[in-house]
C-alpha cells in the first residue's frame, strides 16, 4: 500500500498566515510575504514551507519535524524567531538576510547560527558582528569558507564578564548542564578587530582582566576546527572550556593574545593562542570536568602571546604546526586530575619570548600517572621576544612539579631529538620530577655566563631519576646543576661544550637524601676551561668513566665541604685526575 501523498495549499496573501495552516503533512506554498504580527504560529507537524516567493517576519516559528524547499534568497527576516524542531539537511545564511558587507549583520547571523539545522553554509564575504551567543552552534557543521566575521565594538573595559566574537553559550551556565554534542567549524575567519580597541579601566572593579576571545566553546563533547583562522584576538584565539575530545587541524592564528592596551595602567599580558580549560563557571560555582583529548596538527601561529595551554586534557597531542614570533611559552600544561598522556612533536618555533615548556603549575593527584613527551621538534631563536626591548631571562625548559598540597602521583618526562637554539639571554632549563630522560637533544647559543643550560632540582624526598644521553650541547655556561639530591643520574654519550663556566656538572645535594644516590658520567666528550664535575656535596659514590677531553685541566674540582665522596674514576682523559681532595676518595684511576 502506498503512503498517501503530501496535500498542497497554497496561502493567499489576503488571509492571516497562522489561520491557513491547519493540517498535519501538508505543503505549504509561500509566494508573498506574511508578518506575524508578533505571534507565536507553530507549523502542523510533518508539514513542508515551500518557498517561491516571500519572506517570513515578526514573531516566533516553531517547527515539528519540518521541512523547508527554497532557493538561496532571504526568506526569514529581522525580528523572527525560529524554534522548534525542523527537517533541514542544510541552512543558508542568505535566508536570514545577512548582507556580508562589512556592516551589521550580527541579528541575521545570530538567527543563521541557532536555526536548527544540522548543516550550515555561511556565504562568501564580512559579516560585522558584536558578541555572537549561537547556542545553536551546537549539533551542527558550519561551512564557511571565504566568510569573515568582523567584531565591530571597540570600547573595552574590565568590567566582569565573557566576552567572545563567537561563542555557544549566553548568559549564567547551570551546574548541572548537559554537554552540549558537537559543533565542526569549517574555513571560517574571525577577525577580533583588538588593534582597534579603546581600554576603560574601572579601578573599583577588582579585576584587570578583559575575557575576550575569538572563538569560546562550552560543556562540548566534539569540537572540529579545520581550515579556520582567528586573528586580532585581545586575548586568547580559541578558548576550548569543558570540552571532551577536540581537533584543530590546519587552521592559523594572527596577531592575538598580546594586551597592548593594559599599558595605562602598567600591565602587560599574553595570552595563548588555543587554551584546553578543565573548568568553566556556573551558577554554582566553578565546575571541574577532565577533557579526554585533544589534537592540534598542521596550524599556523604568528605574532602571539603563547602558544598552547592545556588543562587537565587526559591525551593532548601537538604535531606539525609553526609558530613565528610567539611572545609567550610554547607550552603551557597544567591542572592534572587523572592518568594523562602529552604528545608533543615536529613542530617548528621560529622565535619563543618564554619556555618551550612551562609546567609550574603542573598538579600531580595520588594514584596518577602523568608522560609528557616532547621530541623531534624545533626551537629558533628561544627566549626572545621581539616586541619588547629587553630579551626574556626566563628558564627555556620549566619542568617543576611541587609536591606541597597537590599529591604523590608520578611525573615522567622524556625531551628527545629536539632542537633548542636559545637567544642571547635565555636561563637555564630548571627540572623537577621523577623521571627526566633528555636524550639527542642539541642546545646551543646559550648566553648565560656560568649559568648551567639544565638545572635539576630533584625531589625534596631524594626520588626522581634522571637520564641525560647522546646530547649536543655547545653554549658558554655550565651543562648540569645538580641539587636537592636526584636519587640516580646517568650523564652520557654526550657532546658537552663550555667558554666560561668553572665546570660542566655542578653536584651539591643533602646529604640525607643523597647516601644512596647513584651517579654515573661516562663517555663524554668535554670541552670547557674548568673541571669536569665540580662536587660541592655529592652521592656517597660517584662513577666517572671514559670520559675524555683535549681542554679540560682536571675530571674533578672538590670543595671543602665534610661530606665524604668516594669516586670510581676509570679510562678517563684529562691532564689531571682532581684537586682539593678534601674528603674526596678517588679509586681505580
Amino acid at each position: 500500500m502506498q503512503a498517501e501523498a503530501a496535500k498542497r495549499v497554497t496561502l493567499r496573501k489576503d488571509k492571516p498566515f497562522a489561520e491557513q495552516l491547519n493540517r498535519s503533512n501538508t505543503i505549504y506554498c509561500i509566494k508573498s510575504d506574511f508578518d506575524l504580527n508578533g505571534d507565536t504560529v507553530t507549523i502542523p507537524q510533518g508539514s513542508t514551507l515551500k518557498f517561491k516567493k516571500g519572506t517570513l517576519r515578526n514573531g516566533e516559528l516553531v517547527g515539528q519535524g519540518t521541512k523547508l524547499i527554497t532557493g538561496r534568497k532571504e526568506r526569514f527576516e529581522e525580528g523572527l524567531s525560529i524554534k522548534g524542531t525542523w527537517d533541514v539537511e542544510m541552512a543558508y545564511s542568505e535566508w536570514f538576510g545577512c548582507k556580508a558587507d562589512g556592516t551589521d549583520d550580527t541579528e541575521a547571523i545570530t538567527a543563521f547560527f541557532n536555526f536548527p539545522a544540522k548543516k550550515k553554509t555561511l556565504k562568501k564575504g564580512v559579516y560585522g558582528v558584536t558578541e555572537l551567543f549561537c547556542e545553536g552552534l551546537n549539533n551542527s557543521e558550519i561551512y564557511a569558507y571565504g566568510a569573515t566575521l568582523q567584531y565591530m565594538r571597540t570600547d573595552l573595559d574590565n568590567t566582569p564578564g565573557d566576552h567572545a566574537v563567537l561563542s555557544n553559550y549566553k548568559g549564567t551556565i547551570e551546574f548541572d548542564s548537559d554537554m552540549n554534542g558537537y559543533v565542526r567549524i569549517y574555513g571560517l575567519t574571525v577577525d577580533g578587530n583588538s588593534q582597534n580597541f579603546v581600554y576603560d579601566h574601572h579601578p573599583e572593579v577588582q579585576t584587570s582582566i578583559i575575557n575576550h576571545h575569538t572563538l569560546r566553546l562550552v560543556l562540548t563533547d566534539e569540537v572540529v576546527l579545520k581550515d579556520c583562522t582567528f586573528k586580532n584576538s585581545f586575548m586568547t584565539a580559541v578558548m576550548l572550556d569543558v570540552c571532551r575530545n577536540s581537533v584543530v587541524e590546519n587552521c592559523m592564528v594572527i596577531n592575538s593574545g598580546e594586551s597592548v592596551n593594559y599599558k595605562p595602567v602598567g600591565m602587560w599580558y599574553t595570552w595563548e593562542g588555543i587554551a584546553l580549560m578543565d573548568r568553566v563557571y556556573t551558577n554554582k560555582g566553578w565546575r571541574r570536568e577532565t577533557c579526554e583529548k585533544c589534537v592540534v596538527k598542521d596550524c599556523y601561529f604568528e605574532n602571539i602571546g603563547g602558544s598552547f595551554a592545556s588543562a587537565n586534557c587526559q591525551v593532548f597531542e601537538c604535531y606539525a604546526n609553526t609558530v613565528k614570533d610567539n611572545r609567550g611559552y610554547a607550552f603551557e600544561l597544567s591542572s592534572s586530575y587523572k592518568d594523562r598522556v602529552v604528545d608533543i612533536h615536529e613542530n617548528e618555533f621560529w622565535g619563543v619570548g618564554s619556555a618551550a615548556i612551562d609546567m609550574t603549575h603542573f598538579q600531580i593527584p595520588d594514584n596518577t600517572t602523568n608522560i609528557v613527551k616532547l621530541y623531534n621538534n624545533k626551537y629558533h631563536n628561544l627566549g626572545y621576544d621581539s616586541q619588547r626591548t629587553q630579551p626574556c631571562v626566563k628558564p627555556f625548559l620549566m619542568i617543576y612539579r611541587n609536591k606541597e598540597g597537590q599529591g604523590s602521583g608520578v611525573l615522567e618526562v622524556t625531551i628527545k631529538n629536539n632542537l633548542f637554539e636559545l637567544a642571547q639571554k635565555a636561563s637555564q632549563g630548571l627540572i623537577k620530577c621523577d623521571k627526566f630522560v633528555f636524550e639527542g637533544n642539541t642546545v646551543k647559543g646559550f648566553n648565560g655566563d656560568q649559568s648551567s643550560a639544565l638545572f635539576f632540582c630533584g625531589n625534596d624526598e631524594g626520588l626522581g631519576s634522571y637520564y641525560i644521553q647522546d646530547n649536543t650541547l655547545d653554549f658558554e655556561g655550565g651543562a648540569l646543576s645538580i641539587i636537592r639530591s636526584p636519587k640516580f643520574l646517568e650523564v652520557s654519550g654526550n657532546a658537552l661544550k663550555t667558554s666560561k663556566a668553572n665546570s660542566i656538572v655542578w653536584i651539591q645535594g643533602s646529604e640525607e637524601y643523597m647516601r644512596e644516590a647513584e651517579y654515573n658520567i661516562h663517555n663524554n666528550e668535554v670541552n670547557g676551561p674548568g673541571a669536569m664535575v665540580y662536587v660541592s656535596s655529592g652521592p656517597k659514590e660517584l662513577k666517572m668513566y671514559g670520559n675524555k677531553s683535549e681542554s679540560i685541566e682536571m675530571g674533578i674540582l672538590r670543595s671543602s665541604s665534610d661530606v665524604p665522596v668516594k669516586c670510581v674514576f676509570v679510562n678517563n682523559s684529562f691532564k689531571k685526575v682532581s684537586a682539593n681532595m678534601r674528603n674526596l676518595e678517588v679509586i681505580d684511576r
